[in-house]
């Protein structure tokens, strides 16, 4: 057998041997664990405040809010439900607007923990395809504006990319393991390809590649899609600003209770316009 390919996306660099495959629950389980969460449903940001603040390695009065909406929207997709994922997404949008939903939906985490040559960016569509089995999370995540036509550096879609990722903790860096034994770069096993047949399906119908089924309903837009031509046209000046001011820092200190509310916290960013994926049937079409 060639290795080549494991060797090179750092599988074997936690051990010199194979990792064994595993179930999507099981790791689920085993790394609920290891964060304290015992209640998926109750994930609150109350909770990823206190794992941040103690946390050596993150300053807390730098730690910029839109950064920390990215790790709790992630931590959502991985753990919670896609119920209480709407409810996030809704109220966010309700209190921030839609370029910054759009901007968070396709804000990206680097991590380079498995392989020091090699860094794996990490989208809300790209783990929600390595963490879950639920066709309604991508659903939810494309209602709200994720891209789905975004590739990684291997020129890979989201729904390619599990036989090139083991599990292994991807936000290392501002969540560690309650048992300080397991390297940043611990893996637990490989994916299953039979756990992700959902996800992968859902996102393949999307972009039109795949027939889809006579109840196949198609995920429209919540918001407008600020990836098309007329939208990037006709939008107002004021809404490609780009401010510092008004992105602040993570701090809960004189509230606590704010931790449990999304914040309201306006990011205006300009946004690139990239090549729609060439078979995405656009939701007007449906």
């Amino acid at each position: 057998m060639d290795t080549s390919r494991i060797a090179r996306n750092g599988r074997d660099m936690v051990s010199a041997k194979l990792h064994n495959y595993m179930s999507l629950n099981i790791v689920k389980n085993l790394i609920c664990d290891q964060y304290g969460i015992k209640d998926v449903t109750k994930i609150s940001k109350r909770w990823l405040y206190k794992k941040l603040k103690f946390n050596d390695f993150i300053n807390m009065k730098t730690l910029t809010k839109s950064l920390f909406e990215s790790i709790y929207l992630q931590i959502i997709i991985m753990f919670s439900t896609s119920e209480y994922l709407y409810h996030y997404l809704s109220t966010f949008m309700k209190q921030n607007g839609e370029m910054a939903t759009t901007f968070l939906l396709n804000s990206s985490i680097t991590d380079n923990t498995l392989n020091p040559f090699h860094a794996i960016t990490f989208t809300p569509l790209v783990v929600a395809s390595l963490w879950q089995n639920d066709p309604d999370v991508i659903r939810i995540l494309y209602q709200f504006g994720a891209d789905i036509s975004v590739i990684n550096t291997n020129g890979l879609y989201p729904e390619e990319i599990h036989s090139a990722i083991p599990y292994y903790n991807h936000l290392s860096y501002y969540l560690k393991y309650k048992n300080q034994d397991l390297p940043n770069n611990h893996v637990w096993g490989l994916r299953l390809i039979n756990d992700f047949i959902s996800v992968i399906n859902e996102i393949k119908v999307i972009a039109g590649e795949v027939n889809r089924t006579p109840d196949w309903e198609f995920p429209n837009r919540l918001i407008e899609d600020v990836y098309t031509s007329d939208y990037l046209r006709n939008r107002p000046p004021e809404s490609i600003e780009i401010t510092t001011d008004n992105i602040g820092v993570a701090s809960y200190e004189s509230d606590p209770e704010a931790a449990d509310e999304p914040d309201e916290t306006h990011v205006n960013v300009v946004i690139n316009s990239p090549n729609n994926r060439p078979s995405q049937i656009a939701n007007t079409d449906i």
